[in-house]
């Protein structure tokens, strides 16, 4: 009966993240394929639009309307016809009515009236693009010489036709997802046969004991189920683009060519033309996806030229000039291009050929965009996946598995009691998750609302809600541990959630920077209240021995919940907006109060009560040099890089450098990875070698390197690197502290109580949290970032040397410290 619950528990929980992760990577797959399209289809039109309205301004230069232009109707009728996506051309004067008309007049009619929604140009000067459910609508402003408005240029175009590709995408989105869903799920249902036949030890309540047998090949069946389905949407991708790549180039090439045809036809002659160049270079610079773009002449041989030929070129050319039965309009495969050519004059004799090339590349390029997304959405979902899956295992681990288990005894019975303790594990990451969410943008959200302080610059206000964040933050624990001490874990973790779920909502829907800072703060405190009460809980449901491991579980749910939020924050607000990303945060936070009053357990403790703060004691530790130098030179230094670094210059310093969003987000993510993957190890090291201060000197010595290789030219790969490198120095440094201050500090420790040092230790390294975002900011303003970054790491490697001078001034004295203050 339990290895029926459980197997129905870890099916539909494998079904679930494994549906949500797919459903996530398609959204992104279609959001992402959607923006090159468009950018693609919108250029094409604007190729269209734009050589039209040049040979009409070209014939009001020299006093003729448009209605003279002998040529006119034969272009607007000839680019109807060589595009299968525009429906009809229409030309009005002043007073809106038509002077000239090409095409589908119903259809083009239809879609002048229906086209309302506004759609964004990369070069939007004299141009607007709408459109309808069934039209795209181009209006293109003409000018005279004079720069006055003189009439409009219309372009229709079918939507259903034009995004065809785009519907084809999400078709293939859909019937991969089934799939890799049933393969799946054809192969979940035999391994957890095999896997929950297998004998189990004795020691099952424990979650290790699932980890081993289960939670390995349920995370290796999702993450292979991502990977195959990022696969297949990868390969449809680059299939689907290809046609819209063509369609533009073509387009292109086609306007050119009847350019080229009707001065011939007006008679002026090739050897006549004059700013071939120059023409030439305007497209390719407007046309990122143009490598090269040439006239040659009816024997292939180049004329003008502009861009980077392909190896083997001339020969293709003259293989196209020589064969006149070819397709006046075509696209062919050339080594490492698409070369489109479009033949110029008459087919019997034509008198040249437009030829134009576009790189694969542009194609691999797009799909890199989005290639570092999916692998950044493979780890999230592993992650969320592995938090998921044990918190479903731990909650139903506590009966016995098997009938092969041993029974029960006294000393089981308290490992059985263990599994008490991950249960804060779920809805501590959640809380984490949606609070972080906003950390790879918060200082460009913060940077849209103007509070007109005159004396304030905009960079250091847009520093002021991490500031207030962790101000109040570390003002408000001391209360926070009161009140869950009071009115116990679980009230007080549901209480902290919604509190934090109230101000993220609010934050959502603020409109100006005071109301800003107000609900970051309010969000502030929940976080704060839910933060101390997931560390009460730990040690509330670990005995002594077992308190460093349960620590450990505390650091690696928030780091990892940090590590996800980032990532997918800067992914997906760069896709919805900021604010739709605040109330996603909000409903994780309740989730997480939902989670908290369903689950968590209380056990009454009896607490020692902390003696009284007097303060000859408090006097005597901040007497106490060693302690000191330990805060103020390492503790504070590294908190003020963290915030102030990490989370404010580090988002408006990439966006600085055109990167987007899940840039940002991945490299934010990478201080969280570096932090799971090497405190442990740290730690582990630190105990058995000994010397921590050595820790402390290296970590903050390598933080210092790190800061001087982010000014560093490299784009997302340095800015990575550097980052990667602060999160293992951060590593190094910071996980020996606390067990320093209280080597240093045990006579103080006995005066005023291990909690209460720890308190004041934390107080004032969370000022350099406070601190961090504004003197950076400060220092942004008056020199940049890359001077920046220098003199913050001139500042650490000062502090560093300090440190280390004062330390060596008397050798300490070799104090034993408990295990459990590790």
């Amino acid at each position: 009966m339990v290895v029926r619950r459980l197997r129905l528990a870890l099916t539909g929980a494998v079904a679930l993240i494994l549906a949500t992760g797919l459903a996530l990577i398609g959204w992104l797959d279609q959001i992402n394929f959607q923006r090159t399209h468009s950018e693609l289809l919108s250029s094409r039109m604007m190729v269209q639009g734009d050589d039209l309205r040049h040979w009409i301004e070209s014939g009001l230069d020299l006093g003729l309307p448009p209605a003279q232009l002998a040529a006119l109707p034969a272009q607007m009728a000839a680019r109807v016809a060589n595009d299968p996506d525009l429906l009809g051309i229409r030309l009005l004067d002043q007073r809106s009515q038509t002077q000239l008309l090409a095409g589908n007049p119903a259809a083009t009619a239809a879609a002048a009236v229906a086209a309302t929604t506004p759609l964004p140009l990369s070069n939007g000067a004299g141009r607007e693009l709408r459109r309808s459910s069934n039209h795209y609508l181009l209006q293109q402003t003409l000018h005279n010489s004079f720069g006055q408005a003189v009439g409009q240029l219309l372009l229709s175009y079918d939507r259903r036709s034009a995004d065809a590709p785009l519907t084809a995408m999400a078709q293939a989105l859909l019937r991969y997802g089934l799939v890799t869903l049933l393969l799946s799920w054809l192969l979940l249902l035999p391994l957890l046969r095999w896997q929950l036949r297998q004998p189990f030890s004795s020691d099952l309540h424990h979650p290790i004991v699932c980890h081993r047998h289960l939670l390995l090949p349920l995370l290796l069946l999702i993450g292979g189920g991502m990977l195959l389905y990022s696969i297949l949407n990868l390969q449809q991708f680059r299939s689907s683009l290809e046609p819209t790549l063509h369609h533009k180039a073509q387009a292109l090439a086609a306007g050119q060519g009847e350019l080229f045809t009707q001065l011939l036809e007006r008679g002026i002659e090739a050897d006549e033309w004059r700013g071939i160049e120059p023409l030439f270079t305007q497209l390719q610079e407007e046309n990122s996806d143009i490598s090269y773009l040439l006239l040659t002449d009816s024997a292939g041989q180049v004329v003008r030229a502009v861009g980077t030929l392909p190896t083997a070129a001339a020969s293709h050319f003259v293989a196209v000039a020589t064969n006149a039965a070819n397709r006046p309009l075509a696209t062919l495969p050339l080594g490492d291009h698409y070369a489109t050519h479009q033949r110029i004059g008459g087919a019997a004799a034509p008198v040249g050929w437009i030829q134009l090339g576009q790189h694969r590349d542009y194609i691999d390029q797009q799909v890199a965009r989005i290639q570092w997304d999916l692998l950044t959405v493979l780890l999230v979902t592993l992650l969320i996946a592995f938090e998921l899956l044990l918190f479903v295992l731990v909650l139903l681990a506590r009966q016995p598995l098997s009938v092969a288990a041993t029974p029960i005894t006294a000393e089981s019975d308290s490992r059985a009691s263990a599994t008490s303790l991950p249960l804060i594990r779920w809805p501590f990451f959640l809380l984490i998750f949606a609070e972080a969410l906003s950390v790879s943008f918060l200082p460009l959200y913060a940077q849209q609302f103007d509070p007109a302080i005159a004396w304030l610059s905009p960079t250091l206000l847009s520093g002021l809600p991490i500031s207030l964040f962790m101000l109040v933050w570390a003002i408000s624990m001391p209360f926070a541990g009161s009140i869950s001490d009071q009115i116990g874990r679980r009230r007080a973790f549901a209480l902290g959630s919604l509190i934090a779920a109230a101000g993220l909502v609010a934050t959502a829907s603020v409109s100006h920077f005071w109301s800003l800072l107000l609900w970051r703060g309010v969000t502030a405190l929940g976080y704060s209240l839910v933060f101390v009460t997931a560390q009460g809980y730990v040690v509330d449901q670990s005995p002594p021995q077992q308190r460093t491991a349960g620590m450990a579980m505390f650091l690696a749910a928030f780091f990892g919940g940090s590590l996800c939020g980032a990532a997918m924050g800067g992914i997906v607000a760069e896709r919805l907006g900021y604010a739709p990303l605040f109330t996603l945060a909000a409903l994780l936070a309740l989730l997480a109060a939902g989670v908290a009053l369903t689950l968590l357990e209380e056990r009454q403790q009896q607490r020692a009560v902390p003696p009284p703060l007097r303060w000859q004691p408090l006097r005597q530790l901040l007497q106490n040099r060693r302690f000191l130098a330990l805060t103020l030179l390492a503790a504070v230094p590294a908190k003020l890089i963290l915030t102030g670094v990490l989370y404010y210059a580090m988002p408006l310093y990439l966006v600085s450098l055109t990167l987007d969003g899940g840039d940002v987000g991945r490299a934010i993510m990478s201080y969280g990875l570096a932090m799971i993957l090497f405190s442990p190890l740290v730690g582990r090291f630190a105990d058995r070698w000994g010397g921590r201060d050595r820790f402390v000197v290296a970590g903050t010595l390598l933080a210092a390197l790190s800061l001087l290789l982010l000014p560093l030219e490299g784009g997302i790969g340095i800015v990575v690197g550097a980052v990667l490198l602060l999160g293992l120095a951060q590593a190094i440094s910071v996980a020996p502290q606390l067990v320093l201050v209280l080597e240093v500090s045990r006579e103080d420790a006995a005066a005023l109580g291990a909690g209460t040092l720890i308190g004041i230790f934390r107080l004032l390294e969370r000022g350099g949290s406070v601190l961090g975002p504004l003197l950076v900011a400060l220092l942004v303003t008056e020199v940049g970032f890359a001077d920046t970054f220098r003199l913050l790491s001139l500042y650490l490697l000062l502090s560093t040397l300090l440190l280390g001078w004062l330390w060596r001034q008397r050798e300490p004295t070799a104090v034993a410290v408990d295990d459990q203050h590790d």
